[in-house]
């Protein structure tokens, strides 16, 4: 149980968002509150600063280096320990200069994945501080649903990965019972090709679709096969969720899955035979408990998190 006021979360991103880092960072907003800290959004900036004397520890949500920089200087200046979470691959294709400062100057460094945690050790950053760390939190489903789907979907607009919105365009047409959960920004301000095929998608009678949802979670457990295929990954906070409740997720190779998830070769062609294989597999859903971040992270510092 994290000691009230030791922990703080800064959240340096859009709350409005929803989907991605967005989302966790909300449930983990949400539990810091639960568990006695205390958050924070950029606006309330100047407010946690007059109550600095009751922070210890920081975690900044944040979606760019310099944002991070600006804010890890001036934390770590007035003694206040810092924890940079780092998700997703875009910070891969970032300035390598600016990311392995933020490392530098940075107390902990979590990343969701193995493949950032190896990025980060290719820019010989101190691995003492680096840690891998799924983004996985206590899942947090807010309404019962009780509408049966065969598939579930989730799609994070990106104009880079195309890929993912073609292959849930192919599926759906197949004409299984289908759930498409859309993050990042409303259909309408979308480039023209996500629009037209998230808008076709919408008519089929066998498709629902839902846009910016915070319960999605809620509904896609009552899916019999979640899929996930992008070019580029983060750690998909939905397939561990969806995993921790013993449901089968399928996913693109383009990073390592959790036990339990069924890995798809993006090379390999998806048709009804493989959805049909897919639903009928056996799965060995692994019985030890996740790691939650939030439960983990004060055990980094012992010594601010005395009981």
């Amino acid at each position: 149980m994290v000691k009230k006021s030791n922990l703080t979360v800064l959240f340096f991103i859009n709350p409005s968002l929803i989907g991605g880092m967005a989302s966790n960072a909300r449930r983990t907003g949400l539990l810091v509150v639960e568990r006695g800290g205390e958050i924070y959004y950029r606006k309330e900036l100047l407010q946690f600063l007059l109550k600095r004397s009751k922070n210890k520890v920081v975690i900044i949500y944040a979606t760019s280096n310099l944002r991070r920089l600006v804010l890890i200087i001036f934390f770590r200046i007035l003694g206040i320990k810092v924890v940079t979470r780092v998700g997703g691959k875009r910070i891969m294709s970032s300035s390598q200069f600016s990311t392995k400062i933020v490392c530098l100057i940075t107390n902990v460094v979590i990343v969701v994945n193995q493949e950032l945690f190896s990025f980060l050790k290719t820019l010989s950053v101190d691995k003492s501080k680096l840690y891998h760390l799924p983004g996985f939190i206590p899942p947090l489903i807010e309404s019962a649903y009780t509408e049966r789907f065969d598939l579930s979907f989730t799609y994070m607009y990106t104009e880079s990965d195309i890929y993912n919105l073609e292959s849930i365009e192919s599926i759906s047409k197949l004409g299984y019972s289908t759930l498409i959960g859309v993050y990042g920004l409303p259909v309408d301000l979308m480039n023209e090709l996500a629009k037209q095929k998230l808008t076709e998608l919408s008519k089929l009678p066998s498709v629902q679709m839902i846009e910016n949802d915070n319960d999605f979670l809620g509904k896609a457990i009552n899916a019999n096969l979640h899929i996930r295929m992008t070019r580029e990954d983060g750690d998909s906070n939905i397939i561990r969720e969806l995993l921790y409740f013993k449901r089968k997720v399928v996913a693109s190779s383009v990073v390592m899955r959790p036990p339990g998830c069924l890995v798809h070769d993006l090379t390999d062609k998806i048709d009804r035979v493989k959805i049909n294989e897919w639903l009928s597999a056996d799965i060995d859903f692994p019985n030890e408990p996740l790691v939650d971040q939030l439960e983990y992270i004060p055990k980094l510092f012992p010594h601010d998190f005395k009981s």
